[in-house]
């Protein structure tokens, strides 16, 4: 197996071999789940955009796997982030400064289905949680063509919207809330006899 880290990636950079964007982007996600270390996957995040802008510059099409690089590495960052603050930087950032094709509809409930996480981690930040799921009901989450956020078929664990409905349930119960009958609001529990 190979392992791709920080000190492996800057070997190649020092070698002045070439990166490929989804060998940056599994070493974003080794540092972020063996490792646990947060900066080195920030660097790593970093040598993935500067590949990505060289290709760009170079008026280079990304191709899919570039595509799934910055979105398996930028979904990591938010979902592994060691605070919230760093969570909602990362997913400011994506919608900030990337688009399409690095920023699809599927990427932006990803992230935004890690930020939910992130925050219903913490009791101090549950309201936080609660004001991002009302943004997404703003936006009209669940009015949006399902068939936007699924590259295949939908399973239950490429369900995007499904995930969102499940990670919100934690928050709305936190607070006493749930979604009304047509999941464009949030309301009191209503007890069920």
């Amino acid at each position: 197996m190979i392992l791709y880290d920080l000190e492996s990636i800057e070997a190649k950079k020092k070698l002045n071999q070439p990166l490929q964007p989804s060998t940056v982007s599994k070493a974003v996600s080794y540092e972020l789940r063996e490792k646990n270390n947060f900066a080195n996957a920030e660097i790593l995040f970093g040598y993935l955009i500067e590949i990505l802008d060289e290709k760009k510059n170079a008026n280079v099409k990304y191709n899919e796997y570039d595509v799934t690089a910055f979105q398996r590495a930028v979904s990591t960052l938010v979902r592994y982030a060691p605070s919230p603050k760093d969570s909602r930087y990362y997913f400011n950032l994506t919608l900030a400064e990337f688009d399409k094709p690095l920023r699809t509809s599927t990427l932006e409930l990803t992230i935004l289905n890690n930020l939910v996480f992130v925050h219903s981690q913490h009791n101090d930040t549950m309201e936080d949680a609660l004001n991002i799921i009302k943004t997404a009901l703003e936006i009209g989450v669940f009015r949006f063509k399902v068939t936007e956020y699924y590259r295949h078929q939908p399973s239950r664990f490429n369900d995007p919207l499904s995930v969102f409905d499940t990670l919100s349930q934690k928050v709305l119960r936190y607070h006493g809330l749930e979604f009304n009958q047509d999941k464009t609001d949030i309301q009191k529990c209503i007890k069920k006899n």
